[in-house]
């Protein structure tokens, strides 16, 4: 059948790739195909994938698709940046950016904002260049960037889950 033909190809699918189509929407894969096959793909990191984006409470009964749905925004935020975060209180992606940081600083810092200072909007531009100057970012640069990346689009990835509930 084309469903077991398009998961088998989902096998092919990399986190990397999964972290990536959140933002760029670049696989081309069905939803409901990408989340029924996003309980697998997370086992390979930790059981944490970003899905909120894509799922919709007609994809409920996708087995194991609960455990990865992300119910509050905190608990993304590790205790060690929730700690930072009051070191280093930011006020806005904008403000951050005018600093002029290096790119791990710079994500970092957008990591340390609390969710009410975090315009969709803007981090979704800010992803978006990132992956335009170099799509492979997440196979390619140091490994402190790679997870400060997956965090942001982490964060993106609920917000737009919160956008698109209330949307509907």
């Amino acid at each position: 059948t084309t469903e077991t033909l398009s998961l088998t190809g989902l096998k092919g699918i990399s986190p990397d790739q999964w972290y990536k189509n959140i933002v760029m929407n670049d696989l081309e894969y069905d939803v409901k195909d990408l989340l029924t096959y996003a309980p697998e793909l997370a086992k390979q990191v930790s059981g944490k994938l970003p899905i909120n984006s894509l799922y919709q409470e007609s994809f409920k009964n996708i087995e194991g698709i609960d455990k990865l749905l992300m119910n509050n925004f905190e608990d993304i935020i590790s205790k060690t940046i929730k700690k930072e975060r009051q070191r280093h209180p930011q006020d806005n992606i904008k403000k951050i950016l005018e600093m002029n940081y290096d790119l791990e600083k710079e994500m970092l810092y957008i990591a340390y904002l609390q969710k009410e200072q975090i315009s969709l909007n803007t981090l979704e531009k800010y992803l978006n260049n990132i992956f335009s100057q170099e799509s492979e970012i997440l196979k390619i640069s140091k490994s402190s960037i790679r997870t400060n990346l997956r965090r942001l689009i982490r964060i993106y990835d609920y917000l737009k889950g919160e956008y698109k509930k209330a949307s509907n």
